[in-house]
């Protein structure tokens, strides 16, 4: 046997954080996986929130920061009789990038299929309160 084969088979304490109270496996955590592209004349903020409506995202640009934020409330139909075990959660989710030069009144956001798409274009140099452009001699 391999040693990748036998730190994989072999029993590790921390496992048991991974365990409910009946031994099963939890769901694992939702992350917003981001990709963050320059695009030139903007920058393209691509956000995945799988299960997720539209309803349930909020969105905020405050001092150069792009704010993304969810909350999720899952409620269980058990029907007849006591409930056992219930996979259902309540989760608030927040990611927060900082960016500059940006055309705060023009940008745009996309959510569909579960993939948030925000564009940010950015200030002509020109129109930027402070801004110098400085020549290299």
């Amino acid at each position: 046997m391999m040693a990748n084969e036998l730190l994989k088979n072999s029993w590790n304490p921390f496992d048991a954080f991974d365990m409910d109270f009946f031994g099963n496996t939890r769901v694992p955590r939702r992350f917003m996986n981001t990709d963050i592209s320059d695009e030139g004349s903007k920058y393209l903020v691509s956000v995945e929130l799988p299960g997720l409506q539209k309803e349930n995202v909020n969105l905020s640009f405050d001092d150069n920061v792009l704010t993304i934020s969810t909350e999720k409330h899952e409620i269980a139909d058990h029907g007849h009789g006591d409930l056992i075990q219930s996979e259902r959660s309540s989760e608030a989710m927040s990611r927060s990038f900082r960016f500059s030069n940006i055309d705060e009144d023009n940008i745009s956001a996309e959510y569909k299929n579960g993939v948030l798409k925000v564009e940010l274009p950015k200030q002509n140099e020109d129109d930027v309160e402070g801004y110098h452009k400085i020549e290299i001699n």
